[in-house]
């Protein structure tokens, strides 16, 4: 028994010292703790390459890093899941809580989601970490949005100011004062937002508003009419924008954006079979008429055909789709076919492109009074273009060449008329509406605008 105790007694021994050796190694340098599983939503509501994207990253998480576990809360945010991002972003803040982008990204999940404290509250913990000032001046403007969803006026107006000059929390403050009363308060922002953004439609309907509420009938009706002339149209909001943009780089989308990239290019073999590999996805009719426009200039009329036939016949004529439609009618020789088509075009939509064509055909086939009138319809609509970029002088000078042709064509006259009476021609002007309404005496823009002349007398 001795002889077995003392045997024993050294292992023991050195199993304890074993044992207290692997605690004070676990205490010291414990073992890596796995990754918690990144939340899987269902994907089946997706397009297959989109899907796919997002498992790759979903992958990508076992590496455990900030950067990945926040591209996989971009992507979720993107596509809707909401709160699988909520979770990505608290993972990625965890692994590094001097992201920037993470509280941005996570404050996005929870303004969709609805919980606008929480959102608010992480925009403004992505502050301190801002690279540059105006993304500072972004995140004070996301609050802002969150505080008017809570209704929170007041508290909301004093965000859009602390944002600065930050153009879409400009708007949104002059937007408050003008519903609160203060439109003349609201005046000078209006004014500043668009000297430097000439082309933005609502703040020339909201400076039209303000106008109104100070009793200036005349400013209300000139901001009006100058929203005809601006052509650009902002999101919602800063964030839908946001996010739509950013949804381009990713899925479906991206095959899409790659394929119209290569078109614009002239690589037009290779942006065919980027867009088919799009389509062979999903059909959508934008990229159809893409890739016809791809095949047309490839030369296959007939594919191009078949293309825009099945397209029209799902989604509906458009004049690009049978300008292109003609176009490829006239590459097989079916010239009357061509003229069809663009005949109906020019039906649904005022297009330079299709009365060019249109006054072409008929200059070879010895209409002559068919191709003037197309050539003066061509100017016209090249007149609107310039009109509505507010390139005055250019419209100006396409509807007098449109009118030259055709002088009884009353809406190149009326047109004609607008860019000189904004361009402080009056008397120009005066005679340009009566030419119209000599023409069609029940145009009642062109009478309106006389009265306006009239009144500035």
């Amino acid at each position: 028994m001795n002889r077995v105790v003392t045997i024993l007694c050294p292992i023991v021994a050195c199993e304890l010292v074993a044992a207290a050796s692997l605690l004070f190694w676990w205490a010291v340098d414990p073992p890596p703790v796995p990754p918690p599983d990144p939340p899987r939503p269902d994907l089946s509501v997706l397009d297959s390459v989109t899907a796919e994207e997002i498992r790759g990253l979903q992958e990508l998480v076992d590496r455990d890093t900030a950067e990945d576990w926040l591209n996989l809360a971009k992507i979720y945010v993107m596509y809707g899941y909401f709160a699988e991002a909520d979770l990505c972003c608290e993972r990625s803040a965890k692994l590094n809580p001097a992201s920037f982008h993470t509280y941005y990204w996570w404050g996005t999940a929870l303004y969709r989601l609805g919980r606008t404290k929480e959102a608010a509250a992480k925009f403004e913990a992505a502050i301190p970490h801002a690279p540059e000032v105006a993304l500072v001046s972004l995140c004070w403007y996301c609050i802002g949005l969150n505080l008017l969803r809570e209704e929170d006026v007041r508290a909301a107006e004093r965000t859009f100011r602390t944002a600065g000059n930050f153009v879409p929390a400009g708007y949104e403050l002059a937007r408050i004062l003008v519903r609160s009363g203060r439109a003349q308060e609201a005046v000078p922002i209006l004014d500043h937002l668009i000297a430097t953004q000439p082309k933005t439609q609502k703040f020339f309907q909201l400076r039209a508003r303000a106008a109104q509420a100070l009793d200036d009938s005349q400013a209300a009706a000139d901001f009006r009419e100058r929203t005809e002339r601006a052509d650009e149209m902002l999101p919602s909001d800063g964030i839908t924008g946001f996010l739509t943009a950013s949804i381009r780089g990713h899925g479906l989308n991206r095959l899409y954006e790659e394929g119209e990239v290569l078109v614009e290019n002239g690589r037009f073999a290779e942006a065919a079979r980027r867009l088919r590999e799009a389509l062979s996805v999903e059909w959508a009719p934008d990229v159809a008429d893409s890739l016809a426009k791809a095949e047309l200039k490839l030369g296959n009329a007939d594919e191009a055909i078949r293309i825009l036939d099945k397209v029209i016949a799902g989604y509906g004529s458009t004049a690009k789709r049978l300008i292109a439609l003609g176009d490829a009618n006239l590459l097989k020789g079916n010239k009357e076919q061509a003229r069809q088509s663009w005949e109906r075009a020019v039906r649904i939509r005022i297009d330079e492109q299709a009365h060019n064509k249109l006054a072409e055909y008929y200059n070879k086939t010895g209409d002559k009074e068919q191709s003037t009138h197309h050539r003066a319809m061509a100017l016209h609509a090249e007149g609107l273009e310039a009109f509505r970029k507010n390139q005055l002088e250019t419209a100006g000078t396409a509807f007098r060449k449109a009118v030259e042709l055709a002088p009884k064509q009353a809406s190149s006259w009326y047109y004609l008329g607008e860019c000189q009476r904004f361009l402080n021609k009056p008397d120009s002007a005066r005679e340009s509406y009566g030419q119209c309404l000599q023409i069609n005496p029940n145009h009642g823009r062109a009478q309106r605008s006389l009265e306006r002349l009239s009144s500035l007398q």
